[in-house]
């Protein structure tokens, strides 16, 4: 079978723990965003309108890279060539938010731990035998 055509013939072992991970991590990463929104409103409205700005950015944001997460999930799986794509923007974007985390005042620690899985997840997806998967050249 060719790689691209929803076949798991051709699919290597970390595109297919990538896929999962990613079905996974966007479908919690959605309901994490969502309660994050609502904390964000909860504050605004109570008076911290500070903190409960910053919430609802990082909520949208981590609504954003969820949804590309799980589209990636379902993308890889199936070795859709887009989903390469959304695999280097979503881990990009988790890089972005990991600097924010920190900036606002989070673990520089717990969020190393995001920034260096997000790096070698990039670094997989731009090996040659991953892209040649996605039908990348």
């Amino acid at each position: 079978m060719e790689a691209g055509t929803g076949t798991t013939a051709r699919r290597p072992l970390g595109i297919t723990i990538l896929a999962v991970l990613g079905i996974l991590s966007g479908g919690f990463g959605i309901l994490s965003s969502l309660l994050l929104l609502a904390g964000g409103a909860v504050l605004g409205a109570s008076g911290d309108a500070g903190t409960g700005g910053m919430a609802m950015i990082l909520g949208v944001l981590l609504l954003v890279v969820s949804v590309l997460q799980l589209a990636f999930g379902i993308g890889a799986w199936m070795l859709k060539p887009w989903a390469w794509t959304l695999g280097i923007l979503s881990q990009g974007l988790w890089i972005v938010i990991a600097l924010v985390y920190i900036f606002t005042g989070s673990s520089i620690a717990s969020q190393a731990v995001s920034i260096i899985v997000s790096g070698v997840i990039l670094y997989y997806l731009f090996r040659p035998d991953v892209k040649a998967a996605f039908n990348r050249s």
